[in-house]
């Protein structure tokens, strides 16, 4: 993404911060219900794209969730993040592309509708798999994003991630991926 289109982006998702939860609410609850009711996050989780921090609220009530790491380019959305009051969450300004946190500093990672593209895909998971100290990466890609699950999995395979499973119900917009690092 040039520097002019990530300003524009940025930009875009800074207006849209005042009406995110009204327009899109729903659909992300529905997201987090689906991937929360197949895995139990644990340790120090990192959310990539969190906008405004809806996946906080249920992060932060499973019991092994000790401390939430939200990540967004949009200093709109993460000053409406912030308004949420989850006292275990620390939230950064910066693209998820290029993460500015130490290696092996948190459990599992979520990414929730922001990956677009297969080369976004990619630029991602070596700073996510960098930062993994745990196994898991969950993330979600818009099934109107025409993102297969068979250049998917040979991404994942590429940068090192593996056993993916797929998740795809009628009532929401995403497919879910859920991937685990090799190594661990």
């Amino acid at each position: 993404m040039g520097v002019s289109k990530g300003l524009e982006t940025i930009e875009y998702y800074d207006r849209l911060s005042e009406s995110y939860d009204e327009l899109y609410g729903d659909e992300q609850e529905a997201k987090y219900s689906l991937i929360l009711e197949r895995i139990a996050p644990r340790g120090i989780v990192l959310d990539l794209g969190c906008g405004t921090g809806l996946l906080f609220r249920k992060l932060s009530q499973l019991p092994d969730v000790k401390r939430i790491v939200g990540v967004d380019f949009s200093l709109g959305m993460l000053s409406k993040a912030k308004q949420r009051k989850c006292l275990q969450a620390d939230l950064i300004a910066a693209d998820i592309r290029l993460l500015p946190l130490r290696e092996n500093s948190v459990d599992e990672a979520f990414s929730i509708t922001v990956i677009d593209s297969l080369e976004f895909l990619r630029k991602c998971l070596s700073e996510i798999r960098g930062v993994l100290r745990g196994s898991r990466f969950t993330f979600s890609v818009c099934k109107a994003v025409k993102l297969s699950g068979e250049k998917a999995r040979q991404t994942l395979r590429e940068k090192g991630f593996s056993n993916l499973r797929l998740a795809s119900e009628e009532e929401i917009k995403d497919v879910v991926y859920f991937a685990t690092r090799n190594d661990s």
